[in-house]
């Protein structure tokens, strides 16, 4: 497998793929009233990593005893298959699959996902910048190529909390994009861009990987 890591933390609370297909990012969530002693979402996210299935990786994600949950945007790289799975203190869960015609009681078409929740319902703190992202989020057309996902994750016409959180805003100055993770499905390649991704003067490709084998890609010559 292989997945991002924050200092000091357990792979991954970033995002991460392993051998079988299975990968995901995370977006962490709020609720109000955390389940206290609780297993971290970083022990889940960890042994995430070693599921050889959705099934698997589902019932990962939604195991007992869980402190405060998380959001997770699962994907099987093998099926092409991509869920949104938001789970709440305890173990309450909700599944939203994502781009399929398979036949679901929750399905969309493309999704955007900041810092809350959005389809299980849990009393939660509310966030200035997620809601100010989803918002801008959802002025924007669905994104119908990689390039296009690059644009709209490195919007910055919100002034104060802008879906690329540069830091500069007084009013979201605490929490910084530290990178961009563009994971291609159709293209089998796992991008990771510092800079403003949607600024081509900006971005700068800094790893490359090949979801078949999870090697290491050369990176293209720059001009």
């Amino acid at each position: 497998w292989l997945g991002f890591i924050y200092a000091g933390e357990l792979a991954s609370s970033g995002f991460g793929i392993n051998s079988a297909g299975i990968g995901f990012t995370l977006n962490a969530v709020f609720p109000a009233a955390p389940v206290m002693p609780g297993l971290s979402r970083n022990f889940v996210s960890r042994e995430l990593l070693e599921a050889k299935s959705i099934q698997q990786a589902m019932a990962v994600i939604s195991r007992l005893g869980q402190a405060v949950g998380h959001s997770y945007n699962l994907f099987d790289y093998h099926n092409k298959r991509m869920f949104n799975i938001e789970v709440g203190p305890g173990s309450a869960t909700s599944v939203l699959e994502v781009g399929s015609s398979h036949p679901r009681p929750r399905t969309a078409s493309w999704y955007f996902h900041a810092n809350m929740y959005k389809h299980l319902v849990v009393e939660q703190q509310f966030d200035n910048s997620s809601y100010h992202r989803e918002v801008r989020a959802l002025q924007l057309q669905a994104p119908r190529s990689a390039s296009e996902v690059m644009t709209l994750l490195g919007d910055v016409t919100d002034p104060d909390y802008p879906i690329y959180r540069h830091g500069m805003s007084a009013a979201d100055s605490d929490v910084i994009t530290l990178c961009t993770a563009l994971i291609d499905l159709e293209a089998a390649v796992l991008e990771v861009y510092t800079g403003n991704p949607a600024d081509e003067r900006a971005r700068k490709l800094q790893l490359r990987f090949d979801l078949h084998n999870l090697q290491l890609l050369p990176l293209p010559p720059t001009s």
